[in-house]
């Protein structure tokens, strides 16, 4: 099993029997500013800190690839609500300073067969930084 990441207990991999990988990995970082007027002049700008870092990205969770594509939805969901607190590490990397929570989960079901049964659900998760 190649291991490419992980946060907390979900964890990016891929086997002869199992995939689960994302897509689409997007880093945000900023500073915190604001603007002073200046009478007559162009006004000023200060710097207040720093924002929290925060990343989005995509997961397709897929039955043929040996995922439970609805089992797996609600366990990131249930990590979302019970804002678990990881690093969110990348090929060994923590891509961000501090842990992370879920703060955002969108689900796009894009085959439902039968009695339910679903064959593939496209996730996008937004990660912020969390004390």
């Amino acid at each position: 099993m190649a291991a490419v990441g992980r946060f907390g207990s979900l964890k990016f991999s891929v086997s002869d029997n199992k995939v689960l990988t994302f897509e689409n990995l997007k880093i945000t970082r900023g500073m915190k500013t604001t603007e002073h007027d200046v009478p007559f002049y162009k006004g000023r700008l200060e710097v207040t800190g720093e924002n929290l870092d925060s990343c989005t990205l995509d997961i397709t969770l897929r039955a043929d690839l040996g995922i439970n594509p609805k089992k797996q939805a609600e366990k990131i969901r249930q990590m979302m609500h019970q804002k678990m607190a990881h690093y969110l590490v990348i090929g060994g990397q923590k891509i961000m300073d501090r842990r992370c929570i879920i703060t955002d989960m969108s689900e796009d079901w894009k085959y439902v067969y039968r009695a339910g049964k679903v064959y593939e659900i496209k996730v996008s998760l937004t990660f912020k930084e969390y004390n």
